[in-house]
């Protein structure tokens, strides 16, 4: 599944290499788990049927 983030300031910050300077290294490891796991499912269901979200 493709990702897509509309807001542009949200887009930044989230592949920021500097993420987890600005939101700290748990929250940094969180956020980019589950957006592997959503671009890792077929469709947002199935994310959904998997019990990641």
């Amino acid at each position: 599944m493709n990702v897509v983030v509309h807001n542009q300031k949200v887009e930044k910050i989230i592949y920021d290499d500097k993420l987890i300077k600005r939101i700290g290294m748990e929250l940094a490891k969180k956020v980019r788990l589950r957006i592997n796991q959503m671009k890792a499912s077929p469709n947002f269901k199935a994310y959904l049927d998997y019990g990641l979200g």
